[in-house]
């Protein structure tokens, strides 16, 4: 008498399991990898941000841009050292600015994002110090 070998419907369960859980790892990586492509954003739009605010501050006779509507200040500069407008991809809407601020003394500006976790809010003092507060991804002119 020949038997005939089938998977039971205990075996087919187990092999469901095992598909989500793998396919349940694999979106956790993903995400992490949405998250570190945003950050690589992040850090490249920054930088280009700090070289647009240094040759404003070299063309307009050493002062920085002001802080509101810096991105617009710069959009207009002759000649051009901005192409369009930078979004931060972790601000509150699709179209949050990276934020900018100036000390008192107007010396020293730090640029940042709110960063992954959207709390960063950092300060820069006339001494040049940055206060990083929350989770920000910054660049400044002056120092931590």
């Amino acid at each position: 008498m020949l038997k005939k070998k089938a998977f039971t419907l205990i075996d087919l369960l187990i092999i469901i399991a095992v598909i989500f859980i793998i396919f349940s790892a694999m979106g956790i990586n993903i995400r992490s990898l949405q998250n570190e492509a945003k950050i690589s954003k992040v850090v490249a739009d920054i930088k280009t941000l700090q070289i647009a605010v240094e040759t404003y501050y070299k063309n307009f006779m050493y002062e920085f841009p002001p802080e509101e509507n810096y991105q617009s200040v710069l959009l207009e500069m002759n000649p051009r050292v901005l192409e369009t407008n930078l979004i931060d991809p972790f601000g509150k809407t699709s179209t949050s600015l990276y934020r900018y601020k100036l000390s008192q003394s107007n010396n020293y500006y730090v640029i940042y994002s709110v960063g992954l976790r959207r709390t960063g809010d950092p300060r820069i003092n006339d001494n040049g110090t940055v206060v990083p507060e929350g989770s920000p991804i910054w660049v400044s002119n002056g120092h931590l």
